[in-house]
């Protein structure tokens, strides 16, 4: 489901509904422990789903980023209950995409008390943007599955006929059965919009940490992009400045995400936690994105000075030895990468296309 996801941007959120729906117990989510108060509830596809992050207090939870569908979000607040019966209290979503909004009104409908904290520009972006795809999600979970099905069938991606090889089939397999149980499990929710919202940081002592909430000015990957800072732990939770197992390159400003990631990687974190993937124990995968973004930034650049046709140098720039360590021979891998890294990069580097001209 990543390229639907991504493209589409099927969404997802959960609030009290009329409809009954008996609870369906699946492992979406692994339960990776970080530190004694810190938990990731880590999606098993780490493209389609953000991570889901738990900072235990002395009296609640501070949980950052809800996911995309509200079964995730309600199979991450059950992992959650096995470690504590605290409830939680605030709810931070570093950015307002679906991947990492949708399930707001699940935490809000189990803890009715809890208050979402957003960026300003997140919290407009909510209403304007993830508002009318909640109201209008039936539709698209319909058609998301339509065309997974028509895929699968054919064995080709729609539009582009790209042919579902190696390991992108079994991802294709997994994201129509996952697709399928969603719509099983479907009813109907509310939306849920931010409840606290901050310009530049917002600080506050949960339990025996500090968490500093930095509005990442330049805006690499969305406008309104938070991280969250533990100092006591050199504990940083990235958002999607950081993701893995590859990156993305899809929101237009990419000297903003290259000054982001230099950023971050001068705070000098012991432990990062991504807006998908695995939790790093070191900058090596940050070090990694850094040299990945400014190479083909610099290289795209020039293919713009030498005016070069834009899907020329999509065709042609490449850096092998950068490539190969975050794809290595996994088919999949090299299908994301191209599509939302490298692709990405080069047309967002590129002067926007002119508008069509206006009917007489």
């Amino acid at each position: 489901m990543f390229v639907h996801a991504m493209l589409v941007a099927v969404t997802t959120i959960s609030a009290a509904g009329t409809q009954s729906r008996a609870v369906v117990e699946h492992d979406y989510l692994e339960t990776i422990k970080v530190s004694d108060n810190v938990y990731v509830f880590k999606p098993r596809i780490d493209w389609t789903h953000g991570n889901g992050v738990a900072i235990i207090g002395k009296d609640g939870v501070f949980f950052i980023d809800t996911y995309i569908q509200f079964n995730y979000a309600e199979e991450a607040i059950r992992r959650l209950r096995r470690i504590t019966r605290l409830p939680v209290r605030y709810v931070l979503n570093t950015h307002w995409h679906n991947d990492h909004v949708m399930g707001n009104a699940v935490f809000k409908r189990v803890f009715p008390q809890l208050q979402i904290i957003a960026h300003d520009s997140t919290a407009a972006q909510l209403v304007s943007q993830i508002k009318p795809r909640v109201e209008g999600e039936l539709e698209q979970i319909k058609g998301e599955i339509a065309q997974l099905d028509s895929e699968v069938a054919s064995g080709k991606m729609i539009p582009r006929g790209t042919p579902l090889t190696g390991t992108i089939k079994p991802f294709w397999d997994l994201s129509l059965r996952e697709a399928r149980e969603y719509l099983q499990q479907y009813r109907p929710e509310r939306f849920a919009p931010a409840d606290i919202t901050f310009s530049d940081t917002l600080t506050m002592r949960w339990g025996d940490v500090t968490l500093k909430m930095i509005h990442m000015a330049e805006n690499g990957h969305s406008t309104g992009d938070v991280v969250v800072w533990i100092p006591e732990q050199r504990l940083l939770v990235a958002g999607d400045i950081v993701v893995g197992p590859t990156p993305y390159a899809t929101y237009r400003n990419i000297p903003g995400m290259i000054k982001a990631i230099h950023a971050l990687i001068a705070m000098d974190p012991a432990i990062v936690i991504p807006g998908h993937g695995a939790v790093e124990h070191d900058l090596t995968y940050m070090q990694l994105l850094e040299r990945a973004f400014t190479e083909y930034r610099r290289a795209a650049e020039a293919a713009v000075a030498a005016k070069v046709p834009m899907l020329d140098a999509m065709n042609t720039i490449a850096f092998p030895e950068i490539d190969q360590q975050f794809t290595g021979d996994d088919a999949m891998k090299k299908w994301a990468y191209r599509s939302f890294f490298t692709r990405f990069l080069i047309y967002n580097t590129y002067p926007p296309p002119p508008p069509p001209p206006a009917k007489a």
